[in-house]
């Protein structure tokens, strides 16, 4: 009978027996699913049972008789025990990813089998699979919270407007943020502008761009970062004296910058496992993606590649735990990437994201842009609060305009609009 019980929890049963404090247990870390053996759990939950009802402490016999166990005759340290239980998990873990790698690996798919490896990694050494906090043990940290905030002080990273940051508390660890735009609307623009403000903040940028070479997007983040009209930059028709000033801005920052702002593209990365590797590798505080509906899914529909595509998205981000922002597509019912039409339509509906409605259900927080002709001859553009998870619903604004001029490179915030009509009420969902 002994070879078919668990005798490490049984081991494990025996000290806490001697140390009478189940509290012991808990700072160790230790977890239920760690007894292994039925009869072993069971023996753990009747002791617990015991203690809660009676108010004291079961004799080692009692144990053995009621539960139909045996335990040994010696006592041993509870953290040497409890760290053997997570050991030995450990490696039924491992043996079971390794399994799934190799099943992987002969059926030709090496990317779910890399995805595979990556996922296990990350869980088993930042503990992404399970933490509890205290409502008593935390208390204090989150007054402390509130004060920061009611400071000005927000625990995500920025944006550069006041107005979304009050909303979201910018952009927070572990979160998915999805940015949705018609064609051309500037969803590469503000994935450079945000990027740039990040740099600000002394954070590591990771930009992923889908749409365009990472040249591409460098000399958009020359344009932001150091006023250049964008126009006279590509076509390399500067004022000399602008140049020079470029110049030496980039010297400094060359010398000075204590953070940095990688960019990698589509010659690159092909999947969202390909940039959780690259988050491994490289540690970054924030990932900007731009385009994260030309990621290639794990299905063959396109539907179910969105599914999997937005799936892998806020997985990676509660992973990795730092914030995830993705800028996607938005279009009519009948995805054509066109705008809505017709007189009495909203501006920006909720669920106008092509290729799947996953793309708004899944993230924290969805952000749109808009801005009709008129808009651009003002050299404005409006962004649309669409969802936000935790948020004051009654005090959340529709949405909010900003100075939208690339050639001063001007993204100022213009202040609350004015309400919208009824014709153009938003549809909103707030969860």
């Amino acid at each position: 009978m002994a070879a078919t019980l668990d005798l490490l929890g049984l081991r494990l049963i025996k000290s806490l027996l001697k140390s009478k404090d189940f509290s012991l247990l808990v700072d160790l870390g230790f977890k239920e699913d760690l007894l292994l053996g039925k009869k072993v759990l069971t023996a753990y939950q009747w002791i617990q049972e015991y203690v809660t009802t009676r108010g004291s402490w079961p004799t080692d016999s009692a144990v053995e008789f009621d539960c139909k166990v045996s335990l040994p005759g010696t006592v041993e340290d509870a953290s040497y025990l409890v760290d053997l239980l997570k050991k030995r998990k450990l490696t039924i873990e491992i043996s079971k990813t390794v399994e799934k790698v190799a099943r992987n690996i002969d059926d030709n798919n090496p990317d779910e089998a890399l995805a595979d490896l990556l996922r296990f990694k990350l869980d088993a050494t930042t503990g992404a699979s399970g933490s509890v906090l205290s409502l008593k043990d935390t208390g204090i940290a989150r007054v402390i919270a509130y004060d920061a905030k009611k400071a000005g002080s927000f625990e995500g990273i920025l944006t550069p407007w006041a107005e979304i940051n009050a909303a979201i508390e910018g952009f927070m660890d572990g979160t998915l943020t999805v940015i949705l735009g018609m064609v051309n609307t500037g969803k590469t623009w503000l994935a450079c502008v945000l990027a740039n403000y990040a740099l600000n903040q002394k954070k590591k940028i990771l930009v992923v761009t889908m749409e365009m070479p990472s040249i591409r997007i460098l000399r958009r983040l020359d344009s932001i970062r150091y006023k250049l009209p964008f126009g006279a930059l590509r076509n390399a028709d500067m004022d000399p004296s602008i140049k020079d000033r470029w110049k030496k801005q980039v010297e400094e920052d060359a010398k000075d910058l204590t953070s940095d702002l990688l960019v990698v593209d589509k010659t690159s990365v092909r999947t969202v496992t390909d940039v959780f590797r690259l988050t491994i590798q490289h540690a970054p505080d924030i990932v900007i993606i731009d385009g994260g509906y030309r990621f290639e899914g794990t299905q063959k529909s396109n539907w179910e590649s969105t599914v999997s595509i937005v799936g892998d998205l806020q997985r990676y981000a509660e992973l990795s735990k730092i914030p995830w922002v993705v800028t996607s597509q938005y279009g009519d019912a009948d995805e054509t990437g066109k705008a809505p039409k017709g007189k009495h339509t909203p501006k920006m509906r909720m669920w106008g994201a092509r290729y799947g409605k996953e793309w708004v259900i899944n993230p924290d927080v969805v952000l749109g842009l808009y801005a009709e002709a008129e808009d651009r001859a003002l050299k404005q553009l409006h962004i649309y609060m669409l969802k936000i998870r935790d948020t004051d619903e009654d005090a959340m604004q529709e949405y909010l305009t900003i100075r939208w001029d690339l050639t001063s490179q001007s993204f100022e915030s213009l202040g609350d609009p004015k309400a919208t009509k009824p014709e153009e009420k938003i549809e909103v969902k707030f969860e």
